[in-house]
């Protein structure tokens, strides 16, 4: 486990990183953050490639102690099961990224709903949903451009999610 940090090395612009990535296998995606935003420990079970388009970002490795700042031009290969935390810089940052391979499994970021102690609340579904569209769009917040599509997205897959839990029986309970 671990990443190997692969600076700058020449000019760079987002078209020729992703076309990169794709003649490498690779899907690549993009995406923003706000400056400061922090994110907690955790780990893939792929090999993640980041690429930092603009701003810059600190990973800290859990396992290494060690840390790695990305600026603009930077490349992070992460290898599966490394546990890292995430911390934007200055004015925030965009990234490029790619994995190895097609996941299968649930965000992490998104609680099982369905027990059988109390029914999930609208709040909580809807902050399901919200996670599942950030997680399809690639988008943490999506552009002007984009808001109505995104929130309509939400919309809906919390509307699903409430008609699934409604017609599900109860864990423990009589099928």
């Amino acid at each position: 486990m671990g990443a190997h940090h692969t600076p700058l090395a020449g000019d760079f612009d987002e078209r020729s990183v992703f076309a990169s990535f794709r003649r490498d296998g690779l899907s690549p995606v993009r995406w923003s953050n706000g400056p400061g935003d922090v994110y907690a420990s955790h780990s893939h079970a792929y090999h993640k490639v980041l690429f930092c388009l603009r701003g810059s970002i600190t990973f800290r490795l859990e396992q290494a102690g060690e840390e790695i700042e990305l600026h603009a031009g930077d490349r992070l290969d992460i290898e599966p099961g490394t546990a890292r935390r995430r911390r934007e810089r200055g004015s925030g940052v965009r990234r490029g990224g790619a994995r190895t391979e097609d996941v299968s499994g649930m965000c992490r970021s998104i609680k099982t709903l369905r027990r059988g102690d109390e029914p999930a609340t609208a709040e909580e579904i809807r902050a399901a949903a919200l996670q599942f569209v950030r997680k399809v769009s690639g988008f943490r917040q999506p552009s002007r451009r984009n808001a109505e599509a995104f929130d309509a997205a939400v919309d809906e897959i919390s509307d699903a999610s409430r008609r699934l839990l409604d017609a599900l029986a109860q864990p423990g309970g009589d099928a």
